[in-house]
């Protein structure tokens, strides 16, 4: 039994090692880019960050697969009507908290940010600016539909 466990984990080991490997070495410094973004409630200038199709949440709203120009635009739209806008990372990368004043009141929402390299690049593949859980932007998409 020590053995074939042995042999499994011999076989599995370099396949998963090599999974992802172009995996950048820039995920700090686009999550930094993200983290100036949202304290700046400026999406322009992550625009080239954002893919060709982008899911996000929005408070309730679920937008998938929106174009680059659309995520700009409803992001920029998300946070025109928000003041004192402060943002920080949690203890997970790519989870934070965003806090602004809006009509007075104080808010505090969740973000979760999800990262893709494609082709070299490395994108935001998907954005969670909500309280909902980070699962219901893909309970759309799982198990796939026969």
């Amino acid at each position: 039994m020590k053995t074939i466990s042995l042999f499994t984990l011999m076989l599995l080991l370099p396949v998963s090692l090599a999974a992802q490997p172009g995996l950048p070495k820039n995920v700090e410094v686009a999550l930094d880019r993200i983290e100036h973004a949202l304290r700046a409630a400026s999406p322009t200038s992550i625009e080239d960050l954002l893919p060709f199709d982008l899911t996000m949440r929005l408070e309730d709203s679920l937008y998938i697969n929106v174009s680059r120009t659309k995520a700009v635009t409803l992001l920029r739209d998300f946070f025109s009507n928000k003041d004192s806008v402060e943002f920080s990372w949690l203890g997970r990368p790519g989870t934070g908290r965003l806090s602004f004043t809006f009509g007075g009141k104080r808010e505090n929402v969740y973000v979760d940010v999800w990262l893709a390299a494609f082709q070299g690049e490395l994108l935001l593949r998907s954005l969670n600016i909500s309280n909902y859980p980070d699962a219901t932007m893909f309970m759309n998409e799982y198990p796939p539909r026969h």
